[in-house]
């Protein structure tokens, strides 16, 4: 997800599916998952793993409405999200799910406190 328009402001859903199959993407029908969700297809190869998926989950959310995200990612088996502050204050982000492991700033510092209208990156592991 990329926010080209930086000054969007309010609530947004981003969704995603998760669609475990056994057999090739043209024989589950993957491509027409695709085009509802008007995205790309991503591959991970996975063990088959007991249990089931939930329906819906909120994986991250921006609690501070100063808070405004401009991109999620997933990089090297973490995912990143990357946002700035419109007023300073901590990160404002919270995660149903990934681990927080920390917030970069664009100088590559350690960032728990931004100013105003500094960029960062905050990164959670699965």
């Amino acid at each position: 997800m990329k926010c080209f328009d930086q000054r969007l402001r309010g609530r947004h859903r981003i969704e995603a599916a998760v669609v475990p199959h056994p057999e090739t993407w043209r024989e589950a029908g993957i491509q027409q998952v695709s085009s509802i969700f008007r995205s790309g297809l991503t591959a991970v190869p996975v063990s088959s793993r007991p249990g089931t998926l939930p329906l819906r989950r909120t994986i991250l959310t921006a609690e501070d409405p100063s808070v405004v995200p401009t991109s999620v990612r997933w990089e090297d088996g973490s995912m990143k999200c990357r946002f700035y502050r419109s007023g300073p204050g901590g990160i404002g982000l919270s995660a149903d799910g990934p681990v927080f492991t920390g917030c970069m700033d664009i100088l590559g510092n350690s960032a728990a406190i931004l100013p105003a209208f500094r960029a960062a990156e905050a990164k959670y592991t699965i």
